[in-house]
């Protein structure tokens, strides 16, 4: 306890130093105003945080500072607040009561040769090959693990959907997306803000909720995606709402035109429903089914997806429209996907082919991608 007293008295001196030799290897420059932990309690809160990108060309003294405190951040927090249960911990459980973000912000920007702001910033690949002594290790040890698997045959455990961390609420408010893309014409420069909840992960009997709202200036009106899931043992059951209005599609035209798009109306909205029930098949015996894919076990799910309406409309007319859909699902895995059959309540959609060829549908004309080189005959 005197250890941990003596850290956190001392965190302001040394944490400072110790986040920017980390942060220095990827050209980044970590800072914030104030700081307050407490290990006993499992609290954090954070003010102030600014990420800012490192000169290119070294500075010294008041010119370095001067540097990094104009310089334009990649990334800003205002706040960042955590709690956790310590009494938990004791019982081998980690439980969060809240974690809170606000004012959050990022700015992206691409040139005209698109290059990110960001690319810099990344780790560098590693180009060290692997050693003929790392690879017999690596050999040896799979055929350790091999040996034992086949020596003490398990049949799959009952596939867990829960969260191993219980976190009672999640709330990132304030959240601001700066984006500048100059290799469109013309440039795109507009903000994404994004609000999010969410409440009850890994509740043992509530089930999650999720509410994520945004909007971005001259691209998109409002977006609205709700969602709550019950997931336990064997047990996959998950609602969603999507709602996006507004898609400005004037904005989004350069990045239309490269897979042969043209837009004939100003916005597009859509909404929709689903709902997922997906639960483990049983195998011979009652136990989960499943089969041998590659060096590893594949566990089959089977349920049912059930779409609510889906409407998308163009300028106010609706263009395409699918009523309420049911669809059974006998077997999916990460490997394959087998449907037995879909029911549809009945579909609308309209959609006019141009004097060109060109066909319109929801307001987008679909007039092919244009050539590229490669595509010019020898």
């Amino acid at each position: 306890i005197v250890v941990l007293l003596i850290a956190r008295a001392s965190l302001g001196l040394w944490l400072p130093s110790v986040a920017n030799r980390a942060a220095a290897p990827y050209q980044l420059h970590v800072a914030w105003d104030d700081l307050d932990l407490s290990v006993l309690g499992l609290s954090l809160d954070l003010v102030g945080l600014r990420v800012v990108p490192l000169p290119e060309n070294e500075l010294e003294g008041e010119e370095r500072d001067k540097y990094l405190a104009t310089q334009q951040p990649l990334a800003r927090l205002d706040d960042l607040g955590l709690d956790a249960d310590v009494s938990a911990l004791l019982t081998g459980d980690l439980s969060v009561h809240r974690i809170e973000v606000g004012g959050l912000e990022t700015w992206l920007a691409r040139d005209a040769d698109g290059t990110w702001n960001f690319e810099r910033h990344l780790p560098a690949p590693s180009t060290e090959p692997a050693t003929a002594e790392s690879e017999e290790e690596t050999e040896e040890a799979d055929s350790g693990v091999a040996s034992d698997t086949e020596s003490e045959p398990q049949d799959p455990a009952a596939l867990d959907f829960s969260s191993p961390i219980a976190i009672s609420t999640i709330d990132l408010h304030g959240i601001r997306v700066h984006l500048n893309d100059a290799m469109t014409q013309p440039t795109l420069d507009t903000v994404l803000d994004l609000q999010l909840s969410v409440r009850d992960v890994g509740h043992p009997e509530r089930p999650i909720q999720a509410r994520l709202t945004g909007r971005a200036e001259g691209v998109l009106d409002a977006l609205l995606l709700e969602a709550e899931a019950d997931l336990g043992v064997a047990k996959l059951l998950v609602g969603l709402n999507l709602e996006v209005n507004g898609v400005g599609l004037e904005a989004l035209q350069p990045y239309l035109a490269e897979v042969g798009i043209q837009p004939s109306a100003s916005k597009l909205n859509a909404r929709r429903g689903a709902t997922v029930d997906l639960k483990p098949l049983a195998g011979p015996g009652g136990r989960s089914g499943s089969e041998e894919v590659g060096d590893e076990k594949a566990l089959d799910l089977g349920g049912t997806i059930r779409l609510n309406t889906v409407v998308l409309d163009a300028d106010g007319e609706v263009a395409i429209e699918l009523l309420p859909t049911t669809i059974e699902v006998t077997r999916a895995r990460s490997t394959a996907f087998e449907l037995k059959n879909a029911v549809c309540s009945g579909l609308q959609a309209k959609a006019v082919r141009l004097p060109g060829g060109a066909m319109r549908v929801a307001g987008l004309d679909f007039v092919g991608a244009p050539s590229s080189p490669e595509d010019e005959p020898d």
